[in-house]
């Protein structure tokens, strides 16, 4: 991997606990299949430090006053790499051991420089197709699963998808990711539709790292209530140029 990339870390240590009917993590630990070890030992990437997400995060943008009104910055944030930002201003909250990396790179960039993600999953929050098409290859081909979430320009409208190999890819839920190459930036957007979709992506990660029960791969949700919010079932495509390649 070249010398040039720009990265930097931060480990948090976990909070001392001095009663476990207290511990952090106790009311998550009642759910079924709730397991604190697992988390702790799973490893996330996340392609655009946006509105969503941290781990490891691939970011190759500066922090604007546009975003403070619904992301994790500050104005003292304003102008410099959000991948550094980002990993600083999560670190407080950090209730366990936690070694959070940020890259100012494209997750294209990093790839082309010989860079290889050991993570459990991918998380892809970008409004940025062509960047979309390329971690959905590199994930399927990895046989890394990647949780894909995208709002839409009103900001009233938000989809996930949770694509594995074997199963559909986010080609075969939208061909129009794998022929628009745009990569837009301005587009409205408000925290209302991000909480949304935060949360059922959060859902959707833990569901792959823990095995959470979950009847879905794909959720539709619409705040306006103009389109129906429809949890379903992708069929895989035998022609899509995404994975078709990558038969399992």
């Amino acid at each position: 991997m070249s010398s040039k990339l720009r990265s930097r870390t931060l480990v948090t240590e976990p909070m001392a606990n001095a009663d476990d009917r207290f511990s952090i993590t106790h009311r998550q630990e009642l759910l079924p299949n709730f397991e604190q070890v697992k988390l702790a030992k799973a490893k996330v990437g996340i392609i655009g430090a946006g509105g969503l997400g941290a781990i490891e995060i691939y970011e190759p943008d500066v922090a604007e006053p546009s975003n403070l009104h619904r992301q994790l910055y500050y104005p003292k944030d304003t102008f410099k790499p959000k991948a550094f930002q980002i990993i600083k201003n999560i670190a407080p909250h950090c209730t366990g051991k936690t070694r959070i990396t940020g890259f100012a790179h494209r997750f294209e960039e990093l790839l082309a420089a010989g860079f290889e993600p050991q993570v459990d999953v991918l998380f892809v929050g970008v409004h940025n197709n062509p960047g979309r098409r390329i971690a959905a290859a590199y994930s399927y081909a990895k046989n890394t699963p990647l949780v894909n979430v995208a709002v839409d320009g009103r900001a009233e409208h938000a989809h996930i998808m949770i694509q594995e190999t074997g199963k559909a890819c986010i080609g075969c839920m939208n061909p129009g990711y794998l022929h628009d190459r745009r990569a837009p930036c301005f587009v409205a957007s408000c925290i209302d539709c991000l909480f949304v979709a935060d949360g059922l992506a959060l859902f959707a990660l833990t569901s792959v790292l823990l095995n959470r029960p979950r009847n879905w791969i794909f959720r539709n949700v619409h705040l306006a209530g103009f389109m129906e919010d429809a949890p379903k079932w992708i069929e895989r495509k035998a022609n899509c140029p995404l994975c078709s390649n990558n038969r399992a």
